[in-house]
């Protein structure tokens, strides 16, 4: 049985959004597999998470409440993986990942991008 927010578009990019976070974290130095790999690891499912219990509140005020946190996670994906990622694995894994990033969060809220300053 499909529940609703498996329907959502944004909702199906962050759990692709979660194999490229983990694709990531396999390719950190050893000394960075525990202490940021852990904090991106909660980010990563907080986003699919609250995506899903948004989708089943019933005001608008408490859905936008947990895309809000969704988004949140995401800012912490953005700013901890565009420190390491460049100089630690290389720009060429990046570009991908922040291209299904800006989509999902685009998605969970609109007019929001990952490159914006």
């Amino acid at each position: 049985m499909e529940r609703s927010f498996e329907r959502l578009t944004v909702w199906q990019k962050s759990r692709q959004l979660v194999k490229l976070v983990y694709q990531l974290i396999s390719r950190f130095p050893y000394e960075e597999k525990y202490g940021l790999a852990d904090q991106l690891r909660r980010a990563v499912i907080s986003i699919s998470s609250n995506l899903a219990e948004g989708s089943g509140r019933v005001s608008y005020k408490e859905k936008a409440h947990f895309c809000e946190i969704a988004y949140g996670s995401m800012m912490l994906i953005s700013s901890a993986t565009s420190f390491i990622v460049v100089s630690c694995i290389g720009a060429m894994f990046y570009a991908p990942f922040l291209i299904v990033a800006n989509a999902t969060c685009e998605r969970a809220v609109p007019g929001k991008h990952l490159t914006e300053a």
